[in-house]
């Protein structure tokens, strides 16, 4: 392939300021609202921690791209799919 594309979910792990921002309004028990919610209910996620983007990200450098298109999309994940309500359920759970 001569063009890979990764396209990560929502990113978290260490040193990452914006889901510390996250947990820390949990603990506070703050819920938050996220922009993107929907009236009728949650909205759902994909998620992926840092270590595994990377993992991702080092699997296609290495690959053997010879039989791919000329431009390759991958959507890399954890395979999980989470609810706003989900994910600060286990931000509190783990707290």
């Amino acid at each position: 392939a001569s063009m890979v594309i990764l396209r990560p979910p929502i990113v978290y792990g260490p040193k990452d300021w914006n889901f510390f921002t996250l947990i820390r309004a949990v603990r506070n028990r703050l819920v938050p609202r996220f922009s993107s919610q929907t009236p009728e209910g949650d909205k759902f996620y994909s998620v992926i921690h840092s270590e595994d983007l990377v993992s991702a990200i080092l699997s296609a450098a290495r690959a053997d791209a010879r039989d791919w298109a000329p431009v390759e999309i991958f959507h890399v994940s954890s395979g999980e799919v989470i609810s706003q309500s989900q994910l600060i359920g286990e931000i509190a759970k783990n707290l």
